[in-house]
């Protein structure tokens, strides 16, 4: 029996438990901790027998459990005790997950990079993919313009050694980058898959393998949180009508970036409740259909700056060789310039910061985005001077080079920079469709001015023909009755 799509998400959070978690860490459990059992437990896959998840998980008490809810904070995953509690205790006690073998685990991916656990129950093989490892947020970027990265290659080997050992069906499962490996491997493979806040990919992949889409998208179990920023990323293979938006309730309390775990799909009852698009996810989509559309070369050369300061920051490694990166003059500005013809800044960062909860930049933007509410219908020569001289203004200053911006504004952060020029941005949109929505109400106006006049010289004549008309027949009356 397969499983159903929470006990997928179960088994996609789990994957990601290690000794890099704080909070599992912090619980002991026989000679170490939940952390290390863990450990002991994935790099023992495929040598333990016919030994199941729930067998493994029998040593963790109900005691621990509650020892576990008890921790402050949260892990580097943004889940906290009573999280991991509860995926514990649904691994212990859900039939098909307890159940489920440890069938294997690839042993070519790095220790600090994204492994990927086999389950098997005898007539289903399930790969997790764990996402993001430590050395693979570069290719994460990189998967703006590269179709095959290397770890959605590193998860195609992996599954077809899989299937090529396992008689049953393998189905691909996994949450963010893994999420995206599984997709990768549903489309080239015609795998079954559960995919939780996957990043899609770029527009080559599609050229490339856009048979194969066709013929396989279907096969994808597609999962998004409403409020997630990851799965909008680069182009979803499918179907905006078979997303399953689910409502993601575990972050309450948490930072922003909870907003992403993937334990984030199950409710209190270890349920997938349906839920709706959020805005900033929306938007988000937008950005990156916009990315996408730019020329290959310039989105290689914006991932080619962007790829290792996120290694570097994401990954947890070298920050100084992130700041250096980010200080870059020729990547800083080429992909400042890249970035800054999106026309919906102001939209995205509105969206953005509103699901942030800072509702001071939010008004601000706010403002920005719509000015000229309520002076729609003032057309009065003051409001037209007054529209043409900051239009004027903002044109002059749009007009200076990049040399000229580079040197002028040397003294000031990039970041400030450009956001001043978002705003001015924001501003010149705001300006434009007020003239032009003056100009059509304008024309509308004159239009309906002229059509009055019009029916008002048609309708004089008419009534003067009929006041003539009337003037006869009294005449022809009076002379056929006297006085």
């Amino acid at each position: 029996m397969a499983l159903t799509p929470e006990e997928a998400a179960a088994l996609a959070t789990l994957v990601y438990a290690d000794g890099s978690s704080g909070v599992l860490s912090s619980v002991e459990v026989g000679d170490g901790t939940m952390a290390s059992m863990f450990e002991d437990i994935w790099k023992s896959a495929g040598n333990n027998g016919n030994e199941t998840l729930g067998g493994l998980l029998r040593v963790v008490t109900p005691a621990q459990l509650e020892q576990l809810r008890g921790v402050d904070g949260i892990d580097g995953l943004r889940m906290s005790g009573d999280d991991w509690a509860d995926i514990i205790e649904m691994a212990q006690s859900d039939p098909a997950l307890s159940s489920l073998e440890i069938h294997d685990r690839d042993p070519n991916v790095e220790a600090d990079g994204t492994r990927s656990i086999t389950f098997a129950d005898g007539q289903n093989a399930y790969i997790a993919y764990r996402g993001t490892g430590h050395n693979e947020w570069d290719t994460d970027v990189e998967g703006l313009c590269n179709p095959d990265t290397e770890p959605e290659q590193e998860a195609l080997r992996y599954y077809d050694k899989i299937d090529a050992e396992f008689s049953g069906n393998v189905v691909a499962i996994g949450h963010s980058n893994g999420a995206n490996k599984a997709m990768y491997v549903a489309i080239l493979r015609g795998a079954m898959a559960y995919a939780f806040d996957g990043q899609g990919f770029p527009p080559e992949f599609f050229e490339k393998y856009g048979q194969l889409v066709d013929e396989h998208a279907h096969l994808i179990n597609y999962y998004a949180v409403g409020d997630d920023f990851v799965s909008a990323l680069l182009l979803t293979p499918v179907a905006p009508s078979r997303i399953h938006w689910v409502l993601g309730q575990r972050y309450e309390g948490k930072d922003f970036g909870a907003v992403h775990s993937p334990v984030s799909f199950l409710n209190q009852s270890m349920l997938l409740e349906p839920g709706g698009q959020s805005r900033l996810n929306w938007e988000i989509r937008r950005l990156s259909a916009w990315l996408c559309e730019l020329d290959p070369k310039t989105r290689q050369e914006v991932s080619a700056y962007l790829a290792p300061i996120l290694d570097a920051v994401l990954g947890h490694g070298d920050y100084l060789n992130a700041l250096l990166g980010a200080i870059d003059p020729g990547g800083l500005a080429f992909t400042s310039f890249a970035l800054i013809g999106y026309p919906s800044w102001v939209s995205f960062f509105q969206a953005a910061w509103e699901a942030a909860g800072d509702p001071a930049f939010t008004r601000e933007f706010a403002g920005a985005s719509s000015l000229g509410e309520g002076l729609v219908h003032d057309f009065s020569d003051e409001t037209v001077n007054e529209v043409e001289a900051a239009g004027a203004m903002l044109m002059k200053e749009f007009s200076m080079g990049s040399y000229k911006w580079a040197c002028e504004y040397e003294g000031e952060g990039w970041y400030d920079r450009l956001s001043i020029l978002d705003e001015q941005a924001a501003i010149m949109r705001a300006l434009s469709e007020l003239i032009d929505t003056a100009g059509d109400n304008l024309h509308r106006f004159d239009g309906v001015n002229d059509a009055m006049r019009t029916l008002d010289r048609e309708t004089s004549v008419k009534i003067d023909a009929i006041g003539d008309r009337l003037g006869e027949l009294a005449a022809e009356t009076a002379t056929l009755f006297p006085a």
